[in-house]
């Protein structure tokens, strides 16, 4: 998967000096899971849209409105999933690895 320079955040000499696009090497498992989120969201461009403009990102405020609506708000805050996603992860690092695309000796999985 590449993520076009034309979209990356940063100043334009680091876009140019890297080469341009990002590339994000994906596991079998990670794409598969892309391709049917893909199919659930009619086919559009982006796995994330917009709720009123499938062709733009949801905004950064969705999932913490969702929290709130949700009656989580004091509880839960939308950065803290990705560090809960690792630390359940890491308790069964086997599913963890496969899901992140690491490899077993990855030193990810020291923290």
């Amino acid at each position: 998967m590449a993520i076009p320079a034309a979209r990356m955040k940063g100043d334009e000499d680091r876009r140019t000096d890297e080469g341009g696009d990002h590339i994000v090497p994906l596991s079998r498992e990670a794409l598969a899971v892309l391709d049917a989120a893909r199919q659930v969201t009619g086919g559009f461009p982006l796995i994330f849209p917009s709720e009123r403009n499938p062709f733009k990102p949801m905004s950064d405020n969705t999932l913490r409105a969702l929290l709130i609506r949700a009656g989580h708000g004091g509880r839960h805050v939308p950065p803290g999933f990705r560090a809960a996603f690792s630390t359940i992860m890491n308790e069964r690092a086997d599913r963890g690895g496969r899901a992140g695309g690491h490899s077993e000796a990855s030193p990810d999985l020291a923290t």
